[in-house]
C-alpha cells in the first residue's frame, strides 16, 4: 500500500508539470516523451511546493486536502485547455521509436558504434540503479541534510505549525535556506499518512534520472547519440555526484534546475525557438527556492543572456531586443519574489558568516593563495571530479578563438562567472573558513559540475571542427 500512495505522491506534480510544459511548448515544439517527463517532474515538484509556500503564507494547515485543492483548481481549466487546443500533454508518440532505436541496430551506423552505444546505455543504467538502491537502504543520515531540510519537514507535516511560528518555535537549522526540499517532503509525508525519512529519499534519485535525461535529450538536439551517450555517461560517473544524489542535500537539486535551465536557455541560442526560453526562464525562477545559493546562479545566467542579447548580430537593436525578451526576462524574479519578500518581512538575513565586507590587503591576498592552491587540488586532484576541470582550462586555452566564433562561448563564459562568484564569497566573507576546512568548496562546485559537462559536451566539437549544430 505504501508503494501505491508513494506513487501517486509522485504522480501528481508530475501531472502539474506536464501541464506546465505542455501549455508552453503548444504544438510548436516536438519534445521526446522521456525529455517532456524530465521537465516535467522538475517544474510539478517546484510549482507545487510554491503552492505550498503560499498556503502557509495564509496559515492554511498544510493537510493533503488543503494541499490538492488548490493545484485542482489550477490543474482542471489547464487540463481542459490542452484538451481542447489539443496539445500534446504526454509526447507518448515518440515512445516506439526510442525503444526501437535502443534494440534495433541501425546498418549505416556499423557494429561498433552500435555496440559502444549500448555499452554506455547500459552503465547509465546500472549507475541509475546504484543511485536508487544507495538512497533507499537508509534513512537520512547527514546531519546538514537533517538540520537544514528534513527536520524541517518533519515538523510541518507532524505539528504542522504555520511558517511564522516555525521561525519564533524551532532555532535549529540555517533560517534563510529555501523551503523547496521540505516542502517536497512534507507533501509526500502527507501521501503516506505517516512519517518515513527512507522512503522520502526516492526524490533525489528521480532528480538524478531526470538530470540525465535533460542532458542526454538536449544533447541529442545539437549533437549525434553517441556523442551525447559519451557526455551523459560522464555526468553519471562523477563519484561526488552521485553520492549526493543519495543523501538529501539541497545541492544537487539546485544542480538539476541549474542544469535544466541553463540547456533549455542554450537550446533557445541555437534554435531561436521562444519556448525554449520560457521553459528555461520558468527553471531558473526556480533557482532561489531550492538553496539560497540559486540567486546568485540565477544573476549569473541573466547577465550572460544579456551579453547574448547586446553581441549576437540578427537586424535588431540590442534595445528593441531586450524589450522585446523582457516578458520571459521578468518570470525568474516574479518567481523569486515571494520568498526574498517573506525573509525581509521576518527579518531572516543573511548568517554572519556570509555578510560580504573589504579584508585589510594582506588578509586579502592571503585569502587568494590559500584560494588557488586548495581550489587546485579540489578541482584537478581530489574533489573526485575525474578530468574535467584539466578539459575545460585545456580546450579554453588551445582553442580560444574557435570558442569566442561559437555559441559556445556563453556556456564557457557562464562556467567562469560561477568560478568567480565562488571566488568572491570565499574573498570577501568570513565563508573563507570552511574553504580551510574543507566544508563546501566541492559542494558549492557540485551545484554547476552538470553545467561544466555541457559546456564541454558543446565546446569540445565547435572548438575541434569550428561547427556547432543547431
Amino acid at each position: 500500500m505504501m508503494i501505491i500512495l508513494l506513487g501517486l505522491s509522485l504522480l501528481f506534480p508530475l501531472l502539474l508539470g506536464y501541464c506546465i510544459v505542455a501549455l508552453v511548448l503548444r504544438n510548436r515544439t516536438i519534445s521526446p516523451a522521456l525529455e517532456r517527463f524530465a521537465w516535467a517532474f522538475g517544474l510539478g515538484t517546484a510549482f507545487l511546493t510554491m503552492v505550498m509556500f503560499i498556503l502557509v503564507l495564509l496559515k492554511v494547515p498544510l493537510t493533503l486536502a488543503n494541499i490538492i485543492l488548490p493545484c485542482l483548481v489550477l490543474l482542471c481549466p489547464a487540463l481542459f485547455l490542452i484538451i481542447k487546443k489539443r496539445y500534446p500533454l504526454f509526447g507518448l508518440f515518440s515512445l516506439s521509436a526510442t525503444f526501437r532505436s535502443v534494440l534495433i541496430a541501425d546498418k549505416e551506423q556499423g557494429r561498433l558504434v552500435y555496440w559502444s552505444e549500448r555499452t554506455l546505455l547500459l552503465a547509465v543504467i546500472l549507475k541509475i540503479g546504484y543511485v536508487f538502491f544507495e538512497a533507499l537502504i537508509k534513512p537520512v543520515v547527514a546531519w546538514d541534510a537533517w538540520t537544514s531540510w528534513a527536520f524541517k519537514a518533519r515538523i510541518f507535516f507532524i505539528d504542522k505549525v504555520p511558517l511564522v511560528s516555525y521561525f519564533e518555535r524551532y532555532p535549529i537549522g540555517i533560517k534563510d535556506y529555501p523551503l523547496h526540499i521540505p516542502f517536497l517532503e512534507t507533501w509526500i509525508y502527507n501521501c503516506l499518512g505517516v512519517w518515513n525519512d527512507q522512503v522520502v529519499k526516492i526524490i533525489f534519485p528521480l532528480y538524478f534520472v531526470c538530470l540525465l535525461l535533460i542532458l542526454y535529450y538536449g544533447l541529442r538536439r545539437l549533437l549525434p547519440r553517441l556523442n551525447s551517450l559519451i557526455f551523459t555517461f560522464v555526468l553519471s560517473a562523477l563519484p561526488f555526484l552521485t553520492y549526493h544524489a543519495t543523501i538529501s542535500y539541497a545541492d544537487f537539486p539546485l544542480a538539476f534546475y541549474y542544469l535544466a535551465g541553463l540547456m533549455l536557455l542554450y537550446l533557445f541560442m541555437a534554435s531561436k525557438d521562444k519556448s525554449f526560453l520560457l521553459l528555461s526562464m520558468l527553471y531558473l525562477g526556480c533557482l532561489p527556492w531550492v538553496k539560497k545559493e540559486g540567486m546568485l546562479l540565477l544573476a549569473v545566467v541573466l547577465f550572460v543572456y544579456l551579453l547574448y542579447l547586446f553581441f549576437e548580430k540578427d537586424g535588431a537593436s540590442f534595445k528593441d531586443k531586450l524589450l522585446s525578451d523582457l516578458k520571459y526576462l521578468v518570470v525568474p524574479l516574479l518567481l523569486s519574489a515571494p520568498w526574498a519578500l517573506f525573509k525581509t518581512a521576518m527579518g531572516i538575513g543573511a548568517n554572519r558568516d556570509q555578510r560580504p565586507y573589504l579584508p585589510a590587503f594582506s588578509v586579502l591576498a592571503e585569502r587568494l593563495v590559500n584560494l588557488l592552491r586548495i581550489s587546485g587540488e579540489k578541482m584537478f586532484f581530489s574533489g573526485n571530479w575525474n578530468i574535467l576541470w584539466a578539459l575545460f582550462f585545456l580546450v579554453g586555452a588551445i582553442y580560444f578563438w574557435r570558442i569566442i566564433s561559437s555559441k559556445a562561448k556563453y556556456l564557457f563564459l557562464t562556467v567562469l562567472l560561477n568560478l568567480a562568484a565562488l571566488a568572491a564569497i570565499y574573498l570577501f566573507t568570513d565563508s573563507y573558513k570552511y574553504l580551510l576546512d574543507g566544508t563546501t568548496l566541492n559542494r558549492n562546485m557540485l551545484t554547476f559540475i552538470p553545467s561544466l559537462v555541457l559546456c564541454l559536451a558543446v565546446g569540445v566539437p565547435a572548438a575541434l571542427f569550428g561547427t556547432e549544430r543547431s
